[in-house]
């Protein structure tokens, strides 16, 4: 079984996980700064 169009299909799909991991340390930082803000 093959599917020539496998990067037309699965390319949203991998545009989105890239998206997410470039945004994660960014919010990784803030949850940090938030949950000690939360704790005083």
């Amino acid at each position: 079984m093959t599917c020539p169009d496998i990067t037309e299909r699965l390319g949203p799909m991998y545009e989105l996980i890239e998206a997410r991991t470039r945004l994660y340390p960014k919010l990784a930082r803030l949850h940090g700064k938030l949950s000690l803000i939360a704790s005083q």
